[in-house]
């Protein structure tokens, strides 16, 4: 299980880095069939993205990952049929895509994915335990020909995220950051312009 020990605590860490687009602090859902959610600040979101919502109060409670209709910059609706209005908490758009889960990009919003490349175990001598491995490839994901500023900001947050010496701990496993993480080429594809981090790692497995 070594490989995913390694794999959740570097996911969750990544998760923890500030989101893409900022949270925005709900004011309050109305009561409806569709219930429409009004931010105290632009909300930065877009028809068809998929968001967390957090600490709202409502009946019935609509926290959790929901599919959003954009109705203006500061309002929102979800297929939830609210009948007690709510107040509080925040949204925050889901933007990682983790390997083998559903994630839909949206033209022109940016994202990040994150996929694992684990390389041959190193067993230095015979013995109690061993070496995992490799690298975990954050690729920042944004819209194309619009310069290079956004995702090299992004790409030199993660670096400065996995600092080389930094450990993440799953379930007594201890993952080390060995090297400063490697910001790799940027380069276009058919929709979008992508910048790749390499960060690699090692661990202490016991057999």
């Amino acid at each position: 299980m070594s490989s995913l020990n390694v794999k959740y605590a570097l996911e969750a860490a990544v998760a923890a880095i500030a989101p893409i687009i900022p949270a925005a602090t709900i004011s309050t859902s109305s009561i409806a069939a569709a219930t429409v959610i009004t931010t105290a600040t632009a909300h930065g979101l877009t028809t068809g993205q998929l968001v967390t919502i957090a600490g709202h109060t409502s009946t019935p409670a609509i926290n959790g990952v929901r599919k959003i209709t954009k109705l203006s910059a500061n309002t929102f609706s979800i297929p939830v049929a609210v009948t007690v209005a709510g107040s509080g908490g925040t949204v925050t758009a889901n933007l990682t895509a983790w390997e083998n889960m559903d994630f839909v990009p949206i033209t022109d919003v940016p994202y990040q994915s994150v996929k694992f490349n684990f390389a041959a175990p190193d067993n230095p001598e015979f013995g109690a335990s061993y070496f995992a491995q490799g690298f975990m490839q954050v690729d920042c994901v944004y819209p194309l020909q619009a310069g290079t500023g956004a995702a090299l900001t992004r790409a030199e947050l993660i670096v400065s995220t996995f600092k080389r010496g930094n450990t993440y701990v799953n379930s007594g496993i201890t993952t080390h950051i060995v090297n400063t993480p490697q910001i790799l080429a940027g380069y276009p594809t058919a929709t979008d312009y992508v910048i790749p981090v390499r960060v690699r790692f090692r661990a202490q497995v016991p057999v």
